[in-house]
């Protein structure tokens, strides 16, 4: 599987580390904000405006295959839009939405064979207050994937596209959600992150291995 790259975003912890885990025996490239020992990193800080994504398409290059997993995402801040500042919008929005689909946009301009997975969430069709960051920018990743998948229905280059719910999960981010929006639920009534990589690691290995 030399020719097959799968691409990871947000591997530090929770679910993308776990992902990681599950496609050792694959090339993986992580992107992260730093660096990782003992692994294939990317440093590549999402939140900024202005990433560049040179080296990225210098490393694709090498490989016949790109499978890619969106799942980098941010929850905070948790608060009304009236206390939201340009700082925190723009946080969001790039890491969440804008700097992935550039990504995304790298490997389908690639003219190489490549599957796109995208961690979705509830968020993105609900309107809780104090999540309009997270819920919006979720949103509009979801909308960009489901119009990819459409764009590219007869691309033969296309061989997976979807977006991926994996529902609530025990991770950090859902317990800070769940504190700081008193939310009632037991977390260990909710799915693990390796239940869910299994899961994710099914949808894709047939693809990776064709």
């Amino acid at each position: 599987m030399n020719n097959v790259l799968i691409v990871i975003t947000g591997t530090t912890q929770g679910l993308g580390k776990e992902l990681e885990r599950v496609f050792i025996n694959n090339n993986i490239l992580t992107l992260n904000r730093k660096s990782k020992e003992h692994t294939n990193n990317l440093i590549l800080d999402l939140s900024e405006k202005n990433i560049n994504l040179d080296e990225f398409n210098n490393i694709i290059d090498k490989y016949e295959k790109i499978f890619f997993i969106s799942n980098a995402s941010i929850v905070k801040p948790i608060k009304n839009i009236k206390d939201i500042t340009n700082n925190d919008l723009d946080i969001s929005i790039h890491t969440n939405f804008i700097n992935q689909a550039k990504i995304i946009m790298k490997i389908v301009q690639s003219n190489k064979k490549y599957s796109i997975l995208n961690i979705t969430s509830g968020a993105a069709f609900t309107s809780n207050a104090e999540l309009s960051l997270y819920s919006s920018s979720k949103a509009a990743m979801h909308r960009f994937i489901e119009i990819l998948k459409k764009e590219e229905i007869n691309n033969p280059n296309a061989l997976y596209i979807d977006n991926f719910d994996p529902g609530r999960m025990q991770t950090e981010m859902q317990k800070d959600l769940m504190s700081q929006k008193k939310l009632n639920i037991n977390i260990e009534n909710l799915k693990t992150v390796e239940e869910v990589a299994k899961d994710i690691y099914q949808i894709l290995g047939k693809y990776i291995n064709e």
